[in-house]
C-alpha cells in the first residue's frame, strides 16, 4: 500500500514546523508557534514535531513544544512516542526533558519494546544508564555487580541531575516534584522479555543480538540475567554467536555463561555460529570448550515439516548445508566427526551434495570422509546429487572416487537414475568415471585421491578437438545401426553403460545419437593414440574397410600437420 503524500496531510506552516523541529531551527519554531500553528499536527506516519525534535536531540525545541502544549505521549503508527524516539536515537538530554515535561516512563511501542529495550537494541549506553539509574525504583543490589566506570566514561556519560518533573497542570509556572515510586520502572525490567511476537527477548538479549558490547557488560553488571532464555530458548550467547559478534561472545564466555546451552531445538551457540558462517566465532567457541559434535534434538515439529531436516544435526551439518567453507575448514581442523549422521542417516557429505555445495563436498572428500556411506534410503551422496541433477557436485564426487555401483533401496544405481531422468551429462560422466576406475583396477594402480588431476566433463584437449569431426561422421553416417554396441563391447563398456546410453530416445534414428555419445565417452578416456585405438576397434567389429578409409583420410590430413594423429 502506497504511503500518502505528506503534502496532503500537513498545511504549509505545519510542514515548516516539522522541518524546523527536525533541523533544530529554534527561532522558526518559536515564530510558527506565535503564529498559532498546530504543534500536534501529524505527518503521514502520525509523527509530530515533538517526535522529530526528540529523535534529533534538539532539547530547547523539545522544551518549547512542550510549553506550547504539545502532546508529550502522542504515538506514531508504530506506537513510538517522543520518549521512545529519544531512547531509540540515544538522545539522553531530550529524554530527560520529556520526562520533566510529564512523559510516561512506563510506555511501549506496538512491538512491546520499552525504553530499555529500545536503548539496548540500539546500543545507547548513555540512555541505558539513565534508565537504570534514574528511572528505576531503588532496590538493594549486590555492590559487587555495580559497574564502575573510568574517568573517560564518566565524562562521556555524565550522571544526569536529580530528576524533578513539572506538575501536569503547572505549565511554565507550575509546581515541581520528584518522580514518585508509582511512576518509576520496576527493576525486573532488566529481565523482562519482549512479547512473544518479538521472540520474548530481554534488553540484554537485544544488546547481544546486535553486538552492543558496552550495553551487555553494563546490564550484566547491574543485575541482568546473563543466562535468561528467549521464547525459543536462546541465550545471550546464542544471539551473539548467531550474529558473529566476537567481542560480545568473548565477554559472555569470560563471565562464565554456559557455553553449550541448548535452545528449544537443541542448538548450541556453536550450531548458531556455524549455521551463519562465522568462522572466528566458531574457533573461539571450540577453543573455549564447546562440544564440537553436539547434535540438535530429535523432535517432530507438526506445523513446520521443513525443520524436520534439522534433527540431530551437528555444527558441521549446518556449515555444509549453507556452504560455509571457512567454518567447515575450522571444524575439520579441530577434529570434528565428519561422518556423523542425522536422523535420516545423512552425513555432512549428503547434506552438502543435496544443498549443491561442491566446494564443501571437495573439502570433505579431500579430508578423507567416507564417500560411500549411505543414508536411510541406502543412497550415497552421488545418488542424491544425481537425483537433483547437480552436475558440479556429481563430478566432484566422481573425482573423489565414490563407488558408482551402490544401489539404493529401490535397487537403482546413480547411473540408472541419471539415465531414466535423461540427465545426459551426468550419465556420461558416471560412465567415464566407471571406466577410469575399472582401468585403474585392471592395472592394479592405486587411486590417489586429491593427487590426480582428472575431470569427467567434455574433453577440451587439442587431440580430442581434432578427432571430434571424425567421430561425428563415423557415428552419424558411417556406422550401421547395431555396430556402436559391438564397438562398446570391444572397448570394454558394460551392459549397464550401453543401456544407460540407449535410454535416450529422440526418434527412429536415436541410435545415431547413441553412436556419437559412445565415441565421445571412449575418446575422453582414451589413454593411447586415439586414431590407432579407433582403427583397432573398427577392425575388431569386422569393419576393416571403414578402418582403412578413416586411416587414409586422417594420415593424409596429418601429413600437412607435422604427422599428428597418424596410424603407423
Amino acid at each position: 500500500m502506497e504511503e500518502e503524500d505528506e503534502n496532503e496531510i500537513l498545511l504549509k506552516t505545519e510542514m515548516e514546523l516539522h522541518e524546523a523541529a527536525r533541523v533544530g531551527d529554534l527561532g522558526l519554531v518559536e515564530s510558527l508557534i506565535d503564529q498559532g500553528v498546530n504543534v500536534n499536527a501529524m505527518n503521514e506516519k502520525d509523527r509530530t514535531a515533538l517526535h522529530l525534535a526528540s529523535g534529533q536531540g534538539h532539547v530547547e525545541i523539545v522544551k518549547t513544544l512542550l510549553d506550547a502544549d504539545a502532546r508529550v505521549d502522542a504515538e506514531d503508527k508504530f506506537g513510538m512516542n517522543a520518549l521512545l524516539w529519544a531512547a531509540w536515537f540515544g538522545k539522553q538530554e531530550a529524554l530527560h526533558a520529556l520526562i520533566v515535561g510529564g512523559a510516561r516512563v512506563k510506555c511501549e511501542n506496538k512491538q512491546g519494546l520499552s525504553l530499555l529495550h529500545c536503548a539496548s537494541l540500539r546500543g545507547h549506553l548513555n540512555v541505558v544508564k539513565y534508565v537504570v539509574e534514574q528511572l528505576m525504583q531503588d532496590e538493594p543490589m549486590n555492590p559487587d555487580k555495580i559497574l564502575t566506570l573510568d574517568d573517560k566514561e564518566e565524562k562521556q556519560f555524565p550522571s544526569p541531575p536529580i530528576l524533578r518533573r513539572r506538575m501536569p497542570s503547572g505549565k511554565k509556572r507550575g509546581a515541581w516534584r520528584g518522580l514518585d515510586a508509582s511512576e518509576k520502572l520496576e527493576r525486573s525490567l532488566l529481565n523482562t522479555p519482549s512479547p512473544e511476537s518479538q521472540g520474548g527477548r530481554t534488553p540484554m538479549h537485544l544488546a547481544a543480538e546486535h553486538g552492543r558490547t558496552g550495553v551487555v557488560e553494563y546490564l550484566m553488571n547491574t543485575g541482568a540475567d546473563k543466562m535468561a532464555y528467549s521464547r525459543v530458548g536462546l541465550t545471550c550467547l546464542h544471539f551473539a554467536a548467531k550474529g558473529g559478534h566476537q567481542s560480545v561472545v568473548n565477554l559472555l564466555i569470560k563471565s562464565g555463561v554456559e557455553i553449550d546451552a541448548r535452545d528449544n531445538d537443541g542448538k548450541t551457540p556453536l550450531h548458531c555460529a556455524a549455521e551463519e558462517g562465522h568462522a572466528h566465532t566458531v574457533e573461539t567457541l571450540i577453543q573455549s570448550g564447546a562440544d564440537i559434535n553436539a547434535e540438535t534434538y530429535l523432535v517432530f515439529i507438526k506445523d513446520d515439516p521443513d525443520r524436520n531436516d534439522e534433527k540431530e544435526m551437528s555444527p558441521l551439518h549446518f556449515a555444509a548445508m549453507n556452504g560455509h567453507t571457512a567454518v567447515v575448514k575450522v571444524l575439520l581442523m579441530h577434529g570434528c566427526d565428519m561422518d556423523a549422521s542425522n536422523h535420516q542417516n545423512n552425513t555432512a557429505l549428503h547434506i552438502a551434495a543435496t544443498s549443491n555445495r561442491p566446494e564443501v563436498v571437495h573439502q570433505l572428500v579431500n579430508a578423507g570422509c567416507d564417500v560411500d556411506v549411505v543414508n536411510a534410503r541406502n543412497q550415497t551422496a552421488l545418488h542424491v546429487a544425481t537425483e537433483n541433477a547437480l552436475t558440479n557436485v556429481v563430478e566432484t564426487l566422481l573425482i573423489g572416487g565414490i563407488n558408482v555401483h551402490i544401489k539404493d533401496k529401490s535397487g537403482r544405481t546413480a547411473l540408472q537414475m541419471a539415465a531414466r531422468a535423461e540427465h545426459i551429462t551426468i550419465t556420461d560422466m558416471i560412465i567415464k568415471a566407471d571406466k577410469f576406475f575399472m582401468k585403474k583396477q585392471m592395472k592394479n594402480e592405486e587411486f590417489r585421491r586429491g593427487q590426480e588431476k582428472i575431470q569427467f566433463r567434455k574433453d577440451q584437449c587439442e587431440e580430442a578437438t581434432q578427432m571430434r569431426p571424425v567421430i561425428w561422421k563415423l557415428g552419424t553416417r558411417q556406422l550401421r545401426k547395431d555396430e556402436w554396441k559391438k564397438l562398446a563391447f570391444v572397448w570394454g563398456f558394460t551392459d549397464a553403460h550401453i543401456k544407460a546410453i540407449e535410454h535416450q530416445f529422440t526418434g527412429e534414428k536415436s541410435w545415431k545419437e547413441h553412436s556419437y555419445r559412445l565415441l565421445l565417452i571412449w575418446l575422453h578416456g582414451c589413454d593411447e593414440n586415439p586414431v590407432k585405438g579407433l582403427y583397432e576397434g573398427l577392425v575388431g567389429i569386422g569393419r576393416k574397410d571403414l578402418a582403412d578409409q578413416i586411416r587414409r583420410r586422417i594420415n593424409a590430413r596429418a601429413d600437412g600437420n607435422g604427422g599428428r594423429c597418424s596410424v603407423s
